[in-house]
């Protein structure tokens, strides 16, 4: 993540939780603290268990009508929370610090994830994970994703190690043509990003908030 993108995306959103206006910004300390107790309370968890619970329905109502339906999940911020990380670094993004992170497994289940992973197993859903994580970092992940609950899926598709475009959304697209060109019917795709979710392929996207960072 662009570091100036990054400052300006806390203060963004900093603003906007902390109910100030734009013309009188408080100080970045002010809006990081504002962020922390923000994720840190019950709001957050349910901001996005709001969302969560939307997918869940539209899965409910259209699993039965489609053959071989399926959710397409991201990871960082919509499956895994990775709260541990943000919190020590106070949202400051470093991708060497952010890797070792991702090697320790230690991220926790996100907000409502766990219940839409369940809802569209029972209701004979496919799930499938994409995510702009690489592929070095696979089995931290599936380690991971495992030991918070997430025990099965069809398919995790990662980035390749030598990705250099600079979005993730046309890798995250490609995956979803694969799996649709597969036989299936994307009933949901769920994300935190806009580049989780554009480029189509899906009968319907689910925004989840992140006011801590943007990825391209």
């Amino acid at each position: 993540m662009n570091r100036s993108r990054e400052l300006g995306w806390i203060v963004a959103c900093g603003l906007a939780i902390a109910g100030c206006s734009v013309g009188s910004p408080p100080s970045l300390p002010a809006v990081r603290e504002a962020l922390l107790e923000y994720a840190a309370s019950d709001r957050y968890a349910s901001d996005v268990e709001h969302v969560t619970g939307r997918a869940e329905r539209w899965l409910d109502r259209r699993a039965h009508r489609v053959e071989n339906p399926a959710v397409v999940l991201d990871i960082d911020e919509t499956t895994l929370f990775n709260w541990g990380y943000l919190q020590e670094h106070r949202f400051h993004y470093d991708p060497d610090e952010f890797d070792e992170w991702i090697e320790a497994a230690q991220a926790q289940a996100a907000p409502g994830a766990l219940a839409l992973y369940r809802s569209a197993r029972e209701r004979g859903v496919t799930v499938f994970f994409v995510t702009g994580r690489r592929e070095r970092q696979r089995a931290a992940t599936e380690r991971n994703l495992r030991a918070v609950g997430f025990d099965s899926w069809q398919r995790l598709y990662m980035k390749p190690d030598d990705y250099q475009e600079p979005s993730a959304a046309a890798f995250k697209t490609e995956a979803r043509r694969s799996i649709e060109a597969a036989g299936y019917t994307i009933l949901a795709n769920v994300g935190d990003q806009t580049s989780d979710l554009v480029g189509g392929f899906a009968e319907r996207t689910f925004k989840l908030p992140n006011p801590f960072y943007e990825v391209p």
